[in-house]
């Protein structure tokens, strides 16, 4: 996975704050497909620190918790080195496909167009 690369498409702070909350439904929805877009091109499904921190995002989306999203959605492509090994033991086992995750944030992308 290239995290870099990932990285730089979510926006930066001062940028996300000057956009109004229907564009930053739109930015927080097509970074995280593009994080899944990223996950399938591999050829695999989200492991289980991807999985839960997209699918806390997604709820933190629907609840216009815009900020904490991006952030939860940059967490889920942290290097796996990097990522807290208490936390990795706790996460769930019930897991959300990339087929599940994308149709979700696809839902709430089109939910937030201008004109819906």
């Amino acid at each position: 996975m290239n995290r870099d690369q990932l990285y730089s498409l979510a926006p930066t702070d001062r940028a996300f704050r000057e956009m109004s909350g229907d564009q930053k439904k739109q930015v927080v929805a097509a970074f995280a497909l593009e994080v899944l877009k990223e996950i399938r091109n591999e050829g695999r499904e989200p492991d289980a620190w991807e999985s839960v921190h997209l699918m806390h995002a997604l709820g933190a989306l629907h609840g216009e918790r815009l900020t904490y999203a991006l952030t939860l959605i940059e967490l889920a492509i942290e290097d796996p080195a990097d990522r807290a090994p208490e936390a990795v033991a706790r996460i769930q086992k019930e897991l959300a496909s990339a087929e599940t995750l994308e149709r979700a944030f696809r839902d709430a992308q089109a939910r937030s167009a201008p004109g819906t």
